[in-house]
């Protein structure tokens, strides 16, 4: 059963080209990060490849999480210093989506 799930998988991913589409809708979201970054001290980097980012935070990341999670978002916390959020949607997840998220993160920095 298990091999069949994980074939069924395989079909989906290449069938739908979601690998392709995380590298695309990945790049989007690590674009605006970055232009969000330029704009605060608080980013002191961004990276990550497809939808696997990670955004290194300076300071208050516990808030941070705290307030996105507040507005509905779950991000996670990893790094050495855990203090990096990691972004790591369905590979399904649209750009609108990813955007409203990013205008969230946005909009908590500005109240810190």
């Amino acid at each position: 059963m298990t091999a069949q799930a994980g074939l069924k998988f395989l079909e989906i991913l290449q069938r739908d080209r979601l690998a392709a589409r995380s590298e695309q809708v990945g790049g989007q979201l690590k674009d605006r990060l970055m232009r969000l970054a330029e704009k605060t001290d608080i980013i002191s980097n961004v990276r990550g490849l497809g939808l696997m980012i990670g955004v290194e935070i300076a300071e208050r990341t516990d808030l941070i999480l705290e307030r996105m999670k507040d507005s509905g978002y779950l991000l996670g916390k990893t790094g050495p210093g855990r203090n990096v959020l990691t972004w790591m949607p369905p590979l399904i997840v649209g750009i609108d989506e990813l955007m409203e998220a990013v205008d969230t993160v946005e909009t908590v920095l500005k109240t810190l």
